[in-house]
């Protein structure tokens, strides 16, 4: 019995310590599938007399409701520091707005001043990011930045834009899909149009300059979806 109890001991006390280090590093992983699996290993022990399994799991249960305590108060203070971090969003945009001129220095220091804010509510994101990325749009399109100073512009926001997400790596697969599909769209587009332009090449007129108005500005929108492609995946790998 003791060398049996004793053996019980070697096996349940590493899952015990398990447990607690799990608790101590549930601001980085808060996972439940990491407790579940420690639950599904003792099931697997078996029994080794009704005091001492009893002694054994209250220790170990203990550390399976610590757990649970600390991975719901961590997600309580998550969740008061989002809103909290939305009020500065809105603050700086609302600050912004209300430049009257507006110099590369300054939208630079905008953007970064925003991205150290920090992540919203899942709810708001959307919305936060279409009115940033509003914003830095109308500045772009209303001041004469150098090429450059346009490349870094968007570079910057593409890094903000993957830092404030909180999966980087999903956010970038599905920002560059969301992109490459509508550069096919465009693609596709321009192509029919194209075909559709041969019926007219010996009728000129308005509806024939219509039609290559409309094949130059798609061609243009798809050199800009490329270029944002190309400062999606370099802020990507800067990050």
């Amino acid at each position: 019995y003791l060398i049996h109890q004793f053996l019980l001991n070697i096996v349940i006390d590493p899952l015990i310590e398990t447990a607690k280090k799990y608790v101590e590093n549930v601001a980085n992983d808060s996972n439940p599938l990491l407790i579940k699996k420690l639950q599904e290993k003792w099931k697997n022990i078996g029994h080794s007399g009704r005091f001492v399994e009893q002694k054994l799991w209250k220790k170990f249960r203990i550390q399976c409701d610590n757990f649970f305590d600390a991975k719901n108060k961590n997600k309580n203070a998550i969740l008061t520091k989002e809103k909290e971090n939305l009020k500065s969003k809105i603050s700086l945009l609302d600050e912004i707005k209300k430049e009257t001129k507006i110099t590369f220095s300054k939208i630079m220091d905008f953007i970064n001043r925003f991205q150290e804010v920090g992540e919203v509510p899942r709810k708001k994101s959307s919305e936060i990011s279409k009115q940033f990325d509003e914003i830095i749009s109308l500045f772009c399109s209303n001041n004469k930045f150098s090429s450059e100073e346009n490349h870094q512009i968007k570079r910057a926001v593409k890094v903000s834009f993957l830092s404030n997400s909180s999966n980087p790596e999903k956010a970038f697969i599905d920002e560059k899909n969301r992109i490459n599909k509508l550069i096919n769209q465009t693609i596709k587009e321009t192509t029919q149009l194209e075909n559709n332009l041969g019926f007219f090449s010996n009728a000129k007129g308005k509806m024939f300059d219509d039609f290559q108005v409309k094949i130059q500005k798609n061609n243009e929108k798809i050199i800009d979806l490329r270029d944002e492609l190309k400062k999606l995946s370099e802020a990507y790998h800067k990050k």
